[in-house]
């Protein structure tokens, strides 16, 4: 599926009345049919014509909402607009986002639902989007899992390392690729003598052919390096060479993730002072939830990392294994 990565409303025409749209298909090798389009008021949509009945409440926040109507054929125009607050370039990404979701849905039906069940899940992101920006300690930790994906599409497939970026989704593992995953812990202080893990799942093994630990170890310098924002761009024009669609999924993630375009982070410019990787083997030092004792749960622990120093793996060999056919 090929998606323009421009503003694709940029060349549409305003409409002559109320009530009509000017459009130009997202993608003609699609099975649904979505159309960026313009509405007479001049605001960006994403449509989709169908056949289907909608029943129950649609989504509608903050300068975003969601309609469907009948057309003059006896279809139905289902829209997602953009009115007014919500960033332009955030509203692109949802409609990607709307857009991709429906690849693997079966029939049209699915794909209408799917795609209305999708805008409730932005519906409650964006409800949060003016909360204050990341802490230090929450930009350091987006910034150690970003430096792996940029690291990890180096030597392996771009999208599988996209859609294996399960942070954004709250998961208790950093990055899972089938029954592999990669576990990041971030830290600024380079003299600690260890690492907090702060839940007895982050590091077990239990259903996993492969757990690998990555400290990344950083520093804030306020004349060098990178800020989130222009570190997470060069990593989606990186990805958009290799991939335009795990470009457009890394830009989705990105948001939910917590990078808000209105929050400014140029003062906060970090630097990666080294990057250390491990086997989590049986042998490796850890709680694990499958071996925690009934009622007990809220684990948190430190690891010295001293003690898991004869656990270190070569960094393209972490990912030559979890995302290739090395086990």
């Amino acid at each position: 599926m090929t998606i323009d990565r421009k503003d694709p409303w940029e060349s549409l025409e305003l409409p002559e009345k109320d009530g009509d749209l000017t459009a130009t298909r997202v993608d003609p090798s699609s099975f649904w049919d979505f159309y960026w389009s313009l509405s007479h008021q001049g605001h960006p949509q994403l449509t989709l014509l169908h056949d289907q009945h909608l029943k129950g409440k649609l989504p509608s926040f903050d300068g975003f909402k969601v309609t469907n109507r009948p057309n003059s054929d006896g279809r139905q125009i289902l829209s997602f607009t953009l009115e007014e607050d919500l960033a332009r370039d955030i509203f692109h990404t949802l409609c990607i986002d709307l857009v991709s979701v429906t690849n693997t849905c079966k029939n049209e039906l699915a794909a209408v639902k799917e795609s209305v069940n999708r805008a409730w899940s932005w519906h409650r992101l964006l409800k949060g989007r003016h909360d204050s920006r990341l802490s230090h300690n929450e930009q350091q930790g987006l910034m150690g899992e970003l430096y792996i994906i940029r690291q990890a599409i180096k030597v392996t497939n771009s999208d599988d390392v996209v859609v294996s970026w399960k942070a954004p989704e709250e998961n208790a593992k950093d990055f899972i690729y089938g029954e592999r995953a990669i576990e990041v812990k971030s830290r600024r202080n380079a003299h600690s003598s260890s690492i907090r893990i702060t839940s007895a799942e982050q590091l077990d093994a239990c259903d996993f052919d492969a757990v690998f630990l990555a400290i990344v170890t950083m520093s804030i310098d306020p004349t060098q390096g990178f800020d989130l924002h222009s570190y997470a761009r060069t990593i989606s024009q990186e990805l958009a060479e290799l991939s335009p669609s795990a470009s457009a999924i890394f830009d989705q993630k990105v948001v939910h993730r917590g990078l808000w375009p209105e929050h400014d982070y140029q003062e906060d410019r970090w630097i990666f002072t080294s990057v250390d990787f491990y086997v989590v083997s049986d042998q490796f030092p850890r709680i694990q939830a499958s071996e925690l004792t009934a009622g007990v749960n809220n684990v948190t622990y430190a690891i010295e990392i001293n003690a898991i120093k004869p656990f270190t793996i070569n960094e393209d060999k972490v990912f030559i294994r979890a995302y290739g056919q090395e086990v």
